[in-house]
C-alpha cells in the first residue's frame, strides 16, 4: 500500500531525535544503571564483611541509592510516552527533571484505567488532533489489513499484557514510596545518621536497632529510620525491585522501537517508505493468559511466537 510522509511526524525534529533517545537509553542508560548497580552491591558486601557500621551504612544507602535511581530513571520515560508535553516530540518531557515526577507517577498507579497503561506500554498512541488515545492497530495502511478475527486476538493480547504489567507496576510503588526518602538523603550528599551520635527509640522510649537511618533534606533534625528489615533483607528487597524496574523501562523502550523498525529513512533523513504489513508494538504475557485461538492467529497472521 502507499503512504503519506506528509502523515507522519517532521524526521528531523521528531522522528529520528526521538529514535536516538530510545537508543541511547536502551544502549547506555539501562546498561550503566544495572553495572552501577552490581558494583553498589559488591561495595556492600565487602563493607559487611569488615563489621565496620559506618561504612556499612554508607554502603547499603549507596544500594538503595542506585537501586531507586532505575525506578526514578522508569518514571521520566513512561512520563514521556503517557503524559508528554503536548506540541513536541516526547522525548523532550524525559529531559525535564522535577523532583514530583516519580511521586506522581507511584501515587496515581493505582488509580490508572486499563487504556491508560496501555498508552504506558506502548499499545496505544495518542491521536495527534484529538490527543485521545487509540490502539496502534487502528493506524492508517495497518487496519485495512486485519479482519475481525486479527483485531480480536491483539485485543486479547492487549488485555493480557496489562494484566501482567499491573502488579509490576503497583509493586514498584510501593517500593518507592517505601524506599524514596533513603534515596533522596543519597542523592543529597549521603545524609546517613551516625551511629555514635544518634539513638532511635520508640514511643515507649524503648531503644531500636534499625537498618539504616537518614536525615530528611527537608525537615532539619529529622531522620527517618527502618527497623523492621535487617541490612541484607534491604538489599534483596531493593535490588530485587531495581531488576523488575530494569525489565519494565525495557520493555517501554523495545516497544517505541518496534515502530521505528517499520520506516526506512532515506540518506538526508526523509521517510524513504513504510512497512505497513506488521505489528508495531510487542506484547508481554504468560501464553496461557490468552485462549489457544489467540496464540495460533497471533503466530500465524503475525509471527508472534512465546518468548
Amino acid at each position: 500500500m502507499s503512504f503519506d510522509p506528509q502523515a507522519f511526524p517532521d524526521p528531523h525534529a521528531v522522528l529520528l531525535p526521538s529514535r536516538a533517545y530510545l537508543q541511547s537509553f536502551a544502549a547506555q542508560n539501562l546498561p550503566a544503571r544495572e553495572a552501577a548497580l552490581d558494583d553498589a552491591v559488591a561495595h556492600f558486601e565487602e563493607a559487611t564483611a569488615s563489621d565496620d557500621l559506618g561504612w556499612r551504612d554508607m554502603a547499603l544507602l549507596g544500594v538503595i541509592g542506585e537501586a531507586m535511581q532505575l525506578l526514578e530513571d522508569l518514571t521520566y520515560i513512561g512520563t514521556a510516552y503517557e503524559k508528554p508535553l503536548r506540541g513536541i516530540a516526547h522525548y523532550v518531557t524525559a529531559t525535564v527533571y522535577t523532583d514530583r515526577t516519580p511521586n506522581n507517577f507511584y501515587s496515581s498507579l493505582k488509580n490508572w484505567d486499563d487504556t491508560r497503561l496501555k498508552v504506558l506500554l506502548g499499545l496505544y498512541g495518542y491521536h495527534p488532533e484529538t490527543h485521545e488515545p487509540v490502539p496502534l492497530y487502528s493506524a492508517p495502511g495497518l487496519h485495512e489489513r486485519l479482519d475481525p478475527e486479527d483485531v480480536e486476538a491483539v485485543q486479547e493480547a492487549e488485555r493480557a499484557t496489562v494484566a501482567y504489567f499491573r502488579p509490576i507496576l503497583l509493586h514498584l510503588a510501593h517500593e518507592w514510596e517505601q524506599y524514596r526518602r533513603y534515596y533522596h538523603a543519597f542523592k543529597h550528599g549521603g545524609l546517613v545518621i551516625n551511629r555514635d551520635d544518634v539513638e532511635l527509640v520508640d514511643e515507649s522510649d524503648v531503644t531500636r536497632i534499625a537498618s539504616i537511618s537518614v536525615w530528611l533534606r527537608k525537615d532539619e533534625g529529622t531522620g527517618h529510620g527502618d527497623t523492621t528489615l535487617s541490612a541484607e533483607e534491604v538489599v534483596d528487597q531493593v535490588t530485587r525491585s531495581a531488576r523488575w524496574a530494569l525489565r519494565v523501562a525495557r520493555h517501554l523502550v523495545d516497544a517505541r522501537l518496534r515502530s521505528f523498525a517499520a520506516i526506512e529513512f532515506a540518506d538526508d533523513g526523509s521517510i524513504a517508505s513504510v512497512e505497513t504489513r506488521a505489528l508495531p508494538y510487542v506484547f508481554r504475557f504468560p501464553p496461557e493468559q490468552v485462549s489457544e485461538a489467540t496464540r495460533e492467529r497471533l503466530r500465524e497472521r503475525f509471527g508472534i511466537e512465546p518468548a
